[in-house]
């Protein structure tokens, strides 16, 4: 679910992507406040998604959910960023079945790149 809501509010616009609005501005801009806006924004969806990457990658490794949960968000956030390659992605507005078709490919993706992690043994649970 978290990779579906993260990436259906990238392409929202109506006020529910609004936030992304506000993080796409404040990761791009120089200088300002933008630090502490996406620092509290992290924070918030790292209560989400850290505790669902350490039952997928069976541990508590402080490493490996910080790797798994970079890679994630990277994934997620990536068209909300980089709006010249969302254009080549989707020179339209996507309609809901090619943002439903975006959204699971994406999520295959995102679940490959776990199981690819190995955890050593120290980061077993």
């Amino acid at each position: 679910f978290f990779v579906n809501a993260i990436i259906r509010r990238t392409f929202d616009t109506s006020s529910a992507g609004f936030i992304d609005q506000i993080i796409r501005h404040e990761l791009v801009r120089e200088g300002g406040p933008h630090a502490h806006t996406v620092q509290e924004i992290q924070k918030r969806q790292s209560k989400v998604l850290r505790p669902i990457l350490s039952k997928l990658l069976k541990t508590n490794s402080k490493r490996l959910i910080d790797q798994a949960h970079i890679n994630i968000a990277a994934l997620c956030f990536f068209p909300k960023v980089a709006i010249p390659l969302r254009n080549m992605l989707f020179p339209k507005p996507p309609s809901e079945k090619q943002l439903e078709a975006y959204i699971e490919g994406q999520f295959q993706f995102a679940l490959a790149g776990l199981d690819s992690l190995n955890p050593s043994p120290s980061d077993l649970i």
